[in-house]
């Protein structure tokens, strides 16, 4: 009896390790989408799984002219193994992010996604997305303007610039409306876009309160949130601000969570900004002195000499700093001091303008030190050191506008 029980036992046993195997699972690819309808200022959001793949490759979404698609994030990776009746099912996942645009209004076939893993290509079907115009005529809940004081400047003058993003307040029954802080953290400006206010939006935005008609003609209060940049022109024609995208999140619903607000399928905003027409034109030839030399705002300049003595005939080098808190010192060159009627009669300067240097500089022209170029030239003076002196002294400063 004992042998029979423990000889079971054995058997037993022996029956249920050999009974546990491992199920290959195959390769798989799926994909969901966060909606099937969005406005033409939301994106969808659109999760792909790739189901035990040999190797960890994003996969790739068909080619289509309505809808802008960029992955977002991934792959996470997660890994679940179960043993039913003595079988394990071990499976490996790997999810990647996307999110899709629309480029214009109806019913548009979101694309399908394909992954080639293994030598085989795994395709997902295309999705049926409606899409709609923000209703009425009147402010969205997230909208954006470019704002610049003219219509016209001229190649490489300083032109003052703002953005601005209008969020409008939200408000919900029994939840006290948004204050300013908890709009901003509702930005996305991590996946947003700039152009050229990239430098400025590492800054803290200034906002101000208005009151504008909202998409159903209704007053409401919104948030303008703004940063200024300037923008120094570098081509002639319509001035290009490069591409800027402003990303939002705006609640549809609100509930209180244990650690808060918790919002409820909110709406995933990619605002486009009102851009202005801004014309840049050559700079005139009329009226420009013989001395320019290409540099365009508002400089300061300070001259020094040496050596301070020399004789008729050796060298003396000039060193003029240059500085400027409204224009980039990269567009000035070496002043054309052979060009000047005041110089040139007590002073000679070598005919090759490469003789212009600069101690210690980047380039054999400039050396810029923040706002600041510092420039030298070799010349000679022609007439007595008593007569130089006198006619032109050798350390000057002062503030000019150029052109």
């Amino acid at each position: 009896m004992v042998m029979n029980r423990r000889g079971g036992h054995i058997l037993a046993f022996a029956l249920a390790t050999c009974g546990t195997f491992t199920a290959a699972r195959a390769t798989d690819l799926s994909a969901t989408v966060s909606s099937t309808e969005c406005s033409l200022e939301e994106v969808v959001g659109i999760n792909v799984e790739v189901l035990n793949p040999t190797q960890a490759s994003a996969p790739v979404p068909d080619a289509t002219a309505d809808f802008e698609i960029r992955l977002v994030a991934g792959p996470a990776r997660s890994s679940n193994t179960t043993i039913i009746n003595g079988v394990m099912d071990s499976r490996v996942t790997y999810t990647y992010t996307f999110e899709a645009r629309p480029k214009r209004t109806g019913k548009i076939s979101l694309p399908g996604f394909s992954l080639t893993d293994g030598g085989t290509t795994y395709r997902t079907k295309p999705v049926v997305i409606s899409v709609t115009k923000t209703a009425g005529k009147g402010n969205g809940d997230v909208f954006a303007k470019v704002i610049v004081p003219r219509t016209t400047a001229f190649l490489g003058e300083p032109v003052d610039a703002r953005l601005e993003v209008f969020v409008k307040q939200y408000t919900q029954q029994g939840i006290q409306p948004f204050t300013v802080n908890t709009t901003f953290q509702l930005s996305q400006l991590n996946i947003s876009r700039f152009g050229v206010f990239e430098k400025a939006m590492t800054n803290t935005p200034n906002y101000r309160m208005p009151k504008l008609r909202d998409d159903r003609g209704i007053l409401a209060d919104y948030f303008v949130f703004y940063w200024e940049a300037s923008i120094y022109p570098k081509e002639v024609g319509p001035f290009d601000f490069g591409d800027i995208l402003i990303a939002w999140k705006y609640p549809t619903f609100v509930t209180r969570g244990f650690m808060g607000l918790d919002l409820n399928n909110p709406r995933n905003l990619r605002v486009v900004p009102e851009l202005p027409a801004l014309e840049i034109k050559p700079i005139p030839l009329e009226g420009r002195p013989p001395d320019y030399n290409g540099a365009i705002g508002t400089f300061t300049y300070q001259v020094n000499a040496s050596p301070r003595v020399a004789p008729v005939g050796d060298p003396i080098t000039l060193t003029m700093t240059i500085r400027s808190s409204d224009a980039p010192l990269d567009r000035v060159s070496p002043p054309r001091l052979d060009q000047v009627p005041g110089l040139t009669k007590i002073l000679s300067f070598p005919e090759n303008r490469s003789q212009a240097t600069c101690r210690p500089g980047r380039s054999p022209f400039l050396k810029r030190f923040g706002r600041c170029a510092r420039m030298s030239r070799n010349c000679r003076p022609c007439r007595s050191a008593s007569s130089i002196r006198k006619r032109q002294p050798m350390r000057r400063s002062g503030r000019r506008r150029f052109p």
